[in-house]
């Protein structure tokens, strides 16, 4: 009988403490409206670091060219640092097939750097059977130019 007691106050002692608990959480936290919790970046759904680069100081920000549109590329033709890019881009665009060449998108900035390069809705080279690492070296060592990589530099190139 006492165990009986003792049981049915144990079960009503649990019910009650999840129907009253002891302590709030506060798992739903206002934001705070100062302070760090604004700054860029700050948590997981803060804003996105700024996109920082050393060689605009005291400049402002790189001209993008998209190279996949006639327009962009005359314009890109124009800097001498695009240039090379933009032919490398159109010998990429000669060699692929006729779906993949004409969703190719190319935005390289006024330093050369290329921003963006991707086929919409399709992949840069065909499936293979390799490492990762082979089949991105194999890519830079036949495609290198239009990244700037030399033939010779995909072999010495380290994942940092």
């Amino acid at each position: 009988m006492r165990m009986k007691l003792l049981l049915g106050l144990l079960c009503l002692g649990l019910v009650a403490a999840a129907i009253f608990p002891l302590t709030r959480s506060d798992a739903a936290r206002k934001k705070a409206t100062t302070g760090p919790a604004l700054q860029e970046g700050a948590g997981p759904k803060g804003k996105a670091l700024p996109n920082y680069d050393i060689r605009l100081e005291g400049k402002g920000e790189f001209s993008d060219f998209d190279i996949s549109t006639p327009h962009g590329k005359e314009a890109a033709l124009q800097h001498a640092a695009i240039r090379a890019r933009a032919s490398a881009v159109e010998g990429f665009r000669a060699n692929a097939r006729a779906g993949r060449a004409q969703n190719l998108r190319a935005i390289a900035n006024e330093t050369g750097s290329m921003k963006h390069f991707f086929i919409d809705g399709d992949t840069l080279s065909d499936p293979q059977s390799d490492t990762p690492d082979n089949i991105a070296r194999g890519f830079l060592k036949r495609h290198g130019q239009v990244f700037a990589v030399p033939s010779s530099d995909p072999a010495s190139l380290k994942l940092r």
